[in-house]
């Protein structure tokens, strides 16, 4: 391929030290950034040296940076600079990078925080074109102080995990068969081929990344390379390491923190689940033998995570920026239903928006339905109905084929809580060529179903083969030339194995973000009607699971828990096995249906529950807050810090399912609007002008705003000088279905006052919410947050810390409380809102425990005594009085 690419750009060669916008290139180098912008004209500085003798075409990548990465990348008129939509992580960045590549005969991946030497890039080119079998080449690595970085790797195996957590640090000149690193300094003198290497840079062969498909996105950082570097190696292509060709990394381009070292650790694990799934469960009990021998401080999240692969959820994964109808990618949803006019609309209005706006083909197909389903269906804006007499999901589905006009197709039950973010990357993957199928993240709710099912569900969700397939989500999709390979859908129980089995693991795509959310049986005999239903799907493909699946349930037993959910997952799979096999021998073939999961009170998926974060941003107030209003330049400050701390927060949040309502005074000045202009043009949030607001007005305006649709209203306070946690929304909505009439708090969170990092517990914060029915709702602007309970009864979590208040001269009524803390352990669930917050040395945190923080907490239990006291008297109305007093003096 090199040859003719380079007769094709040699006479059409750029200005020296210009990059190739179009048109084929010898070189498309990806570049992922993320909060780089200190970095990004000294390696273009380097690319352009390196354009005098490569023609380079240069594609920059940015994941929604909090810093100005991307206006920095955009600069550079000859660069690409492109933003992926969201903190997509690592692979998810390079899948959008690679889809500008064009035409080129190889790309180059590179850090952001490297430093190319001179010739670099054409001396790695040049040993990818000595042999067509070199699928990629990988340069020598120098950190800042010119030492060389052992970035040569070995394949990860169970004897080198246990090598590495009993002997790692006492004796690292092991050999190669104990250890994973290359520490041989023999191995980076000369050039040879290698298993693999730290994917800082690594030139890539461009027809061996087309043999090999996309960068795995559940791989959100880390084992990204080794994954992809083994299917390279798979395919039959080599990787060779050459030392004439040198790099520097000059520093952490992803930062550290105790997330990041879980993730690289958690992500090991992942890695064998993919690749050696009858091995991953002992793996997974060496490294956490190994994390416990080393105890390092640095690892106690890593072996927090370790512990429950429930856990991982907590961990850095993708995150989407909200998208806007009219950016959502075109597709054709097509959802076969059977008498399911019990849950047909809660799946449906979340996409009824992208319907309507015709991005999106929504089709429904009723196949032999008896109630009510297509009526529900038609009901909502943008459906399209199908109905056929035949009672087949598969003929169903063949039916809205024979219909659709878009392409990539998905695949969706009728009972399935979705939402657009869940489906969007899925799309776009099969859109942009990146895979024939896929599937989006899924969750199982057990919440609500009995021990015995909720037992059967953690066991399986241990099982690594649930999560390398395209079944188990009620939700897959097909490209156009994937669907080409299936054809028409057969007569098949489970059309999910079917499809699954046409496709290999590079040619699919399973990404790591939004889930949809499956509604398992919630009874003992229900699990067992659909388990026999299951029993059958593999039967009739000839397909025999029982072996397999035994060897990996075993290996997921790590402990006496774990032993007990694998003794009742065995126990139902036997019964639905047994039964399966006495209907196959009777020539019975119903359709095991059940029904516990949709009836009244089975577990609400998130699309159920209608969340309204309420904000009072300036609207006129009475009493002794109005006061504060009026200082001089109180507005200004106040929009500094609500687009400092507020909307960086919200649009963060790893759960997208809600909306945010500002309330403004009809009076805001004009240069107020114009700087929030662009936060609503971005659609973060909806501006309501009113000189008074109600809870009475919260509730209307939320149905005005939601539509009602779902069966829980959420509403929320969040001040506008305030922050909150990645996860708050996700953790509210978690309580909220269980809870759905309470005032619900999460009662731990963060003061930050200059320098100072405060660990607060307040189980009545001003971060409330109230869940409850549409009927008659309260709002969470009902009453003060300390007297929601004279209401409501009182839900509160308290994990791990949720918000964020910050002390500053234009507040009302916060100030320091809690304990001193380094902020080290919490910078992850507040993105960069902590990071130039320094660690206070050991001495001062404990001052601060055995001294100050007493009497900090003597004075508040005095405050709060009196407080209570003086209302039970005067009411709130004369503590209003009391405080204004106290202002204006």
């Amino acid at each position: 391929m090199h040859s003719g690419v380079t007769a094709e750009v040699d006479h059409e060669r750029a200005v020296e030290g210009r990059f190739h916008r179009g048109g084929p290139v010898e070189v498309a180098v990806l570049v992922v950034t993320y909060r780089n912008a200190a970095h990004i004209d000294a390696l273009v500085a380097d690319l352009r040296r390196e354009a005098a003798a490569v023609s380079l075409r240069v594609i920059i990548a940015d994941n929604s940076s909090s810093d100005s990465t991307l206006a920095v990348a955009r600069r550079h008129d000859d660069v690409i600079a492109v933003a992926t939509g969201g903190n997509l992580g690592y692979s998810g960045g390079l899948n959008v990078a690679m889809s500008h590549a064009g035409t080129a005969e190889a790309v180059l991946v590179l850090n952001p925080d490297l430093r190319v030497s001179d010739g670099a890039i054409n001396t790695m080119l040049r040993r990818l074109r000595l042999d067509q079998r070199i699928g990629a080449v990988v340069p020598l690595i120098n950190d800042a102080h010119g030492q060389v970085y052992p970035s040569l790797r070995r394949e990860p195996t169970l004897v080198r995990a246990c090598a590495d957590g009993a002997l790692g640090r006492v004796w690292q000149g092991r050999p190669g068969a104990l250890s994973e690193y290359v520490r041989s300094a023999d191995a980076y003198r000369r050039a040879h081929p290698i298993e693999w290497a730290t994917g800082a840079a690594i030139l890539i062969r461009r027809d061996a990344a087309a043999a090999v498909g996309s960068w795995d996105e559940r791989f959100f950082l880390y084992s990204e390379e080794t994954d992809f570097q083994r299917r390279l190696r798979e395919a039959g292509f080599q990787i060779w390491f050459e030392p004439d060709a040198v790099v520097v990394h000059e520093g952490s381009g992803s930062g550290t923190s105790a997330d990041l070292v879980a993730l690289t650790i958690v992500n090991r694990v992942r890695y064998m689940d993919k690749h050696a799934p009858r091995r991953a469960g002992a793996f997974r009990a060496a490294v956490v033998v190994g994390e416990q021998l080393r105890r390092d401080p640095s690892h106690a999240r890593a072996r927090w995570a370790l512990a429950r692969r429930a856990r991982w959820a907590e961990l850095p994964r993708a995150e989407r920026d909200p998208i806007m109808p009219e950016e959502f990618p075109a597709a054709s949803i097509i959802i076969p239903a059977h008498d399911e006019a019990a849950v047909i609309e809660r799946t449906l209005r979340p996409l009824s928006p992208l319907a309507e706006d015709g991005r999106v083909e929504v089709i429904v197909v009723c196949n032999g339905c008896a109630d009510d389903t297509a009526a529900r269906a038609r009901a909502i804006p943008g459906v399209r109905v199908l109905e056929t007499a035949v009672p087949s999901k598969t003929a169903a589905l063949n039916l809205g084929d024979e219909h659709a006009t878009h392409w990539p197709r998905i695949y969706l039950d009728a009972d399935i809580g979705v939402s657009p973010e869940a489906l969007e990357p899925v799309i776009r993957a099969l859109a942009d060529g990146h895979a024939l199928a896929g599937r989006p993240a899924f969750r199982v709710v057990t919440e609500g179903a009995s021990p015995l099912v909720r037992a059967y569900y953690r066991a399986r969700d241990r099982m690594p083969s649930t999560r390398g397939a395209l079944w188990g989500a009620g939700a897959y999709g097909l490209s156009e030339e994937g669907h080409g390979r299936l054809g028409r859908f057969p007569d098949v129980t489970a059309d999910d194995l079917h499809v699954d089995r046409l496709f290999h693991a590079a040619e699919k795509t399973l990404p790591d973000g939004a889930p949809v959310e499956v509604t398992p049986p919630r009874t003992a005999d229900a699990l067992v009607r659909v388990l026999t239903r299951n029993r059958r799907g593999p039967a009739e493909q000839g397909v025999e699971t029982a072996p397999s699946s035994l060897r990996e349930l075993a290996r997921t037993v790590v402990g006496p828990l774990t032993a007990a959910d694998a003794l009742v997952y065995a126990g139902f799979a036997l019964a639905g096995r047994v039964k399966g096999n006495r209907a196959a021998r009777k020539g019975q073939s119903d359709w095991e249906r059940d029904e516990s999961s949709r009836s009244v009170g089975s577990a609400l998926p998130a699309s159920s529950v209608d969340h309204v974060i309420l904000t009072r941003f300036n609207l006129p107030t009475p009493g002794p807050e109005s006061l504060v209003r009026a200082r001089e330049g109180w507005l200004r400050e106040r929009i500094d810090l609500f687009e400092r701390y507020t909307v960086p927060s919200v649009s963060r949040q790893t759960e997208r399912s809600f909306r945010w309502i500002v309330y403004l005074d009809p009076q805001s000045p004009s240069w107020l609007l114009e700087r929030l202009a662009p936060h609503v043009a971005a659609g973060l949030f909806t501006p309501l002008y009113r000189e008074s607001v109600s809870w009475q007005d919260v509730a209307a305006d939320a149905r005005s705003l939601t539509g009602a649709s779902g069966s829980i209203l959420l509403t929320t306070n969040l001040d506008n000088d305030d922050a909150i946690a990645d996860d708050f929304v996700h953790r509210l909505q978690t309580l909220a279905r269980a809870n759905p009439h309470a005032a619900l708090f999460l009662g731990r969170g963060i003061i930050a006052h200059g320098d100072e990092v405060y660990l607060r517990r307040d189980d009545e914060n001003a971060f409330c919410s109230v869940a409850e029915p549409w009927d008659a709702p309260l709002t969470a602007w009902r009453d003060w947050h300390t007297l929601l309970r004279n209401h409501l009864p009182v839900v509160t979590d308290r994990g791990r810390p949720a918000w964020l208040q910050v002390v500053h001269g234009g507040n009302v009524s916060n100030r320091v409380r809690g304990v001193r803390v380094s902020p080290d352990s919490h910078r992850t669930l507040f993105g960069d809102l902590l990071d130039d917050v320094p660690s206070p040395p050991a001495g001062t945190v404990a001052f601060d425990r055995l001294v100050r923080s007493p009497a900090r907490y003597s004075r508040e239990t005095a405050r709060g005594l009196g407080k209570r006291a003086f209302v039970a008297v005067a009411g709130k109305d004369g503590l209003d009085r009391l405080k204004a007093r106290i202002a204006t003096r």
